[in-house]
């Protein structure tokens, strides 16, 4: 690192170098902010990529397609199951009163706890890629902490999502069923009406 050569350059110890470059940190920031957006990005392409050393692939280009191959479908499958989740969430929000009253407590309370399992594990996950990337250069070592928290929220939102496909089945049909008894049926139509 540089840290001993600025020490040395500016004749400041190692607290005031660390304001004295945050200063200058921010004055490039406010000055450049669209230069900073694109480092940020690039930041976190990198830390998105795998994070498999000399030690974790034994110095094999086999085993190191092998840890890329299981990190991309480890966030394949964290990215499809975010976006499904989105979806019946939208979904059971839309529904509201019905989707609430559909509710058996304990499920509810299940669902309840899920979510919220869910989004503080993704509250992890995310503020650890934040700070990585606009603080830091997105290394992805930073990553490799929360990848058990994006493998725990593929297990966890993947019975969520099955248990809010659960509740938007029974709400789809209550409300046919609510719907169907409001009908008319034909044979009770005056047959006098004009076409």
């Amino acid at each position: 690192t540089a840290i001993p050569e600025l020490t040395e350059v500016t004749g400041l110890d190692w607290v005031g170098l660390s304001q004295y470059m945050l200063k200058l940190d921010l004055l490039l920031i406010q000055k450049a902010p669209l230069s900073y957006l694109v480092e940020v990005l690039r930041a976190f392409n990198t830390y998105c990529f795998p994070t498999s050393g000399e030690l974790a692939n034994f110095g094999s280009r086999w085993w190191q397609f092998i840890w890329a191959v299981l990190h991309f479908v480890l966030f394949g499958a964290f990215l499809i199951n975010l976006i499904l989740l989105a979806g019946s969430a939208a979904y059971i929000k839309r529904c509201g009163q019905l989707a609430k009253r559909t509710l058996v407590p304990r499920e509810g309370n299940q669902i309840g706890f899920q979510a919220f399992l869910y989004g503080l594990a993704g509250t992890i996950v995310v503020y650890t890629a934040a700070i990585s990337c606009l603080v830091d250069a997105g290394d992805p070592r930073h990553r490799v902490p929360t990848d058990v928290f994006i493998v725990f929220m593929i297990f966890v939102g993947t019975d969520l999502w099955r248990r809010l496909v659960g509740l938007s089945t029974t709400v789809l049909q209550r409300t046919e069923r609510h719907t169907d008894s409001k009908a008319v049926p034909l044979s009770n139509v005056p047959s006098d009406l004009p076409a």
